[in-house]
């Protein structure tokens, strides 16, 4: 059977070289079909086989159709809560206010420094009009006068209001009527008759007429600071010399005390020393900015001991 099947084979390969049969049939369809004819004459256990499933050339050929791509996995989206009806917005409560309390304004209340009495009103508190009668021995025009106003703590223990000292000899006018305490107030004139006018005297060779004192009694802080402790002109117990006139009409202004050249130097520096030695308190121009225009004496308690002077 071999050998008869290579006579076919070759048969077939000239059969199938001319270009009319090759048109048509392929070699291999051709052998295909001498393989089922040899099969069907001949017995042989190779055409006993299954057979497999015929497969067309044209189906071999054709493409495998591609299977479709699979659409990627997503992610569900994850369902929204279904809130209830009641809970779909959140229920607004009335705001509930409790009543304004009507605000309370605190009254207006001045500032009270600390009372620091001098000792000299300390002694008038127990006078019983000797003081006065002092007065009227020194030949002092005065008049006692009432409380002036003031903080609470401005106490002036019989105030009195000087209008001239006798000195030298000359009524010494006081033009801006000082108030002060009673004792100071004598304080002040004893002075002035036994040093504070001979010092003058002497130095210019004319009586003192006029002495331009200020008010006395002012009811402030120290130097005019609000926050400072009260001075003692709060008390009536200070006195300011701002310039002086003298009998022969010159006027000395007390701002000179620190010029030399000045004409009235030696005579201020004369009655600034006089003043310290009678004063527990003397401060004039070259102590502070607060004091360049006038001099400034009282009798204020100074230390522990309330013996310490000041003179500036």
């Amino acid at each position: 059977m071999k050998l008869f099947k290579a006579a076919f084979l070759t048969l077939a390969l000239c059969v199938f070289a001319h270009p009319a049969v090759s048109a048509t049939h392929g070699p291999a369809a051709f052998l295909r079909k001498i393989d089922r004819q040899l099969c069907a004459k001949f017995t042989s256990l190779k055409c006993h086989r299954k057979k497999a499933p015929h497969i067309s050339p044209k189906a071999k050929t054709s493409p495998e159709k591609p299977a479709s791509p699979q659409a990627p996995m997503t992610a569900e989206p994850i369902p929204k809560p279904v809130m209830k009806p009641e809970m779909s917005q959140p229920k607004k409560l009335p705001m509930v206010l409790s009543p304004a309390k009507p605000s309370v304004v605190a009254p207006v209340v001045p500032a009270v420094l600390p009372v620091q009495p001098p000792a000299s009103v300390a002694i008038q508190q127990a006078d019983d009009g000797g003081c006065l009668a002092v007065l009227k021995t020194k030949k002092v025009d005065y008049q006692a006068v009432a409380q002036p106003p003031g903080l609470p703590d401005c106490v002036v223990v019989q105030p009195v209001q000087l209008k001239s000292i006798l000195v030298n000899g000359v009524v010494l006018q006081l033009p801006d009527h000082p108030i002060l305490n009673c004792a100071f107030a004598v304080h002040f004139v004893e002075w002035m008759q036994d040093l504070g006018g001979p010092a003058a005297l002497a130095k210019e060779g004319f009586a003192l007429t006029q002495l331009y004192t200020g008010p006395g009694y002012q009811c402030r802080g120290r130097n005019g600071d609000t926050s400072a402790k009260i001075s003692e002109h709060g008390y009536g117990n200070a006195v300011d010399v701002e310039r002086m006139k003298f009998s022969d009409g010159q006027v000395l202004l007390v701002h000179d005390a620190l010029d030399p050249a000045a004409r009235a130097y030696e005579t201020l520096k004369a009655i600034r020393a006089s003043a310290c030695a009678r004063f527990t308190t003397v401060l004039g121009p070259g102590s502070n900015e607060a004091h360049r225009e006038h001099f400034h004496f009282d009798s204020g308690v100074h230390g522990k001991s309330g013996t310490y002077k000041i003179c500036e």
